[in-house]
Parts: structure tokens; sequence; C-alpha cells
């Protein structure tokens, strides 16, 4: 790690300017006990405490984005309900450049609730429908992105197959953002890579690359050989394996290979970890980061991030600390801002 390389990459990530485009949810958060068994059937019975809301899908790369310092804007569909509205209530907070929400009276607002026991969640109910927009919401999301995107400096596009990019809309998104040459970064779904044709990097994990390639990636060979069939089948400018305790792998074109150690700490929780990844890259790139210094300090994030509970955003303070100290525990307990000291209590 170029610790002096990436400390100044951090002085200049406030001047980035990033666009997310994608599927977005809100996250609630039932946190409680579980102290007994039922008498009527073996399950625990959860005492709920507390519960919060939170962003979550393309909603949480925002967050993360914003959290950071900077510039970010959103388009993304919701449905016309009350967690489509506390979802706007929460992307307000943020002090966006641009928000776009399209409100869809036969579309729910995607909810994803998880009932957590200490830093462990004990289960996880989903309420989505992946249909998707009609016609008239397409024209004026496209519409929205054209008109918005000269405000920005790379656009990240997050698919959770919640229907925002069904049907060729994905395809067509991408298209505007190649006319006006901004660079496009693509967290991808499904097994059908080619509709990412013309992206600058993809950040599938190992397993997706594996199934849209047809292709092993247990090793770090594997890995390379997968990643440089899709560079070369879809003119992709870069690929960003994500592999869990194994780190991460990026592949560009111009021949780099880059294997990065994942940083060893406890994991208390990995949700919104890809979000982190993909916001902390997008801002370095848009910065001026090389691909291999972005992935690195995406690297360094996934690190910080898993060790909080929840889909959890950082302050530049945390990633700072982690490379002057290369030490994610130490870093993270002695020294601390006040707004820090508050979210560690």
């Amino acid at each position: 790690m170029d610790a002096a390389v990436l400390l100044k990459i951090i002085d200049q990530i406030k001047t980035a300017r990033v666009m997310c485009i994608g599927d977005i949810m809100l996250d609630y958060f039932v946190d409680g006990l579980v102290e007994r068994i039922s008498p009527e059937a073996p399950v625990p019975i959860f005492k709920k405490i507390h519960a919060t809301h939170g962003l979550g899908g393309a909603a949480n790369v925002l967050h993360n984005l914003a959290t950071l310092g900077i510039s970010c804007g959103l388009a993304s569909v919701i449905g016309s309900d009350e967690e489509g509205n506390r979802l706007r209530e929460l992307l307000s907070e943020l002090n966006l450049v641009s928000l776009s929400l399209i409100s869809e009276n036969n579309r729910p607002t995607t909810l994803k609730t998880r009932y957590v026991v200490g830093s462990q969640q004990l289960l996880r109910v989903d309420r989505e429908v992946s249909f998707p927009l009609t016609p008239s919401s397409v024209k004026i999301l496209l519409a929205a992105i054209e008109d918005q995107l000269v405000h920005y400096d790379v656009v990240v596009l997050s698919d959770y197959n919640k229907g925002l990019f069904a049907q060729g809309v994905e395809r067509a998104i991408l298209d505007i953002i190649l006319k006006h040459h901004k660079p496009v970064l693509i967290d991808p779904k499904g097994t059908d890579f080619s509709r990412y044709k013309g992206a600058t990097i993809l950040t599938p994990n190992h397993k997706e690359l594996a199934l849209a390639m047809g292709m092993p990636t247990g090793s770090n060979a594997e890995v390379v050989e997968a990643a440089k069939v899709l560079i070369e089948q879809y003119a992709i400018q870069a690929v960003l394996v994500t592999r869990g305790a194994q780190g991460m792998t990026l592949v560009d074109n111009r021949g780099t290979i880059e294997h990065i150690a994942a940083e060893v700490r406890e994991v208390f929780d990995v949700s919104g970890a890809g979000d982190t990844v993909m916001a902390i890259f997008a801002a370095a790139y848009a910065s001026g980061a090389s691909f291999k210094h972005a992935a690195q300090l995406a690297n360094i994030a996934a690190g910080l991030v898993v060790g909080k509970v929840g889909t959890a955003t950082l302050r530049l303070e945390e990633i700072i600390s982690a490379i002057h100290m290369h030490n994610f525990k130490d870093s993270e307990v002695k020294m601390a801002t006040s707004e820090r000291a508050l979210e560690i209590i």
C-alpha cells in the first residue's frame, strides 16, 4: 500500500462529483433481545427494544458519498407509499446536488427488515417486487438522467434486480452516459454481462463473475482469466472482483493485474459493504486516482465497514487513520472525533 499516494487522493476526494442511478430501498433495523424459546414452537422469542430506518441499495452508495462530503445525486424509482415518503425524508437530509425520484402507484417501495440481537442478524424479511417500470416512467427517468449528467464526473449504476433496469432500460441509460463521455461504474447482476458493453468498470463478486462467464473463479489465476475474457468480449476497461476473505482482484485492459489482500479484522456485518466499495472507488476515480489506487482505497473501506453493524458509512478520518496506522482496530479505538465517538457508543 502506497500510503503517500492514497493520502494525496484523500486530499482531493471532495472534488469528486458522482451520480448514482439504480434500485433503492428502505432498510429497517429492529434491535432486541432473545432470552428464551417460545413454548408454542421451537423458535426464539424476540423482544423489540429499538428500531431505526436507513438507506439501502443505490441510496446507500449515495449515503456513503454524502458522508464523505462528496457532491452527488440520485435518479431512481419508489412506490407511492409510506416507505417511499420515508426514503424521500432521509434523502432530503443529504444535501444532494440533484434528486430525481419517480413514484409509481402500483409499485411498493422495497423494504428490508432486519431483526438484530447484539451484533448479529437473527432474521431478514423482504418486501419487494421486480417488475419493469412503466413506459412513462422510463421516459421521465431517461430525460432526468440526460439533463443531470452535466453536473457529474462519474456515474454509478447499482443494479439490485428490483426492476429499474429491466427490459433494456439499463442499456438505454448506459448509451446516454457513454454519449456524454462519462465514465460509468457498474455493480452488475444476473448472468448476461453483454448489456454492460462499453462500461468503464464492473465490480462483480467472484461467484457472479463465474456464473456470467461460465468459468471457474476459485484461484487467483482463474479469476484473472475470467476477468480478461469479460474485458475482451464486452469492451470493459477494468474489472474489480470482490472475493470476500480473499480480498479483491483488479484486472484492466492495459494488462494490470493486482491482487489486494483483505484487511484482517473482526467481521460484524457485511450488509452494504459492496455499496461502500463502489462509493469509495467511484469517488477516488472521479478525483483522479488510477484503477489500482482506487481499488486499494475501496479495500481499506471494506475492511472498516464490515466491523460496523447495519448498512454503515465511513468518515474520511477513519480511512486516513487506517492508512496511517495500517491497523484497523488500533485506528478505530485510539483516536476519534466526538461524532465518531458517539457512533462507537
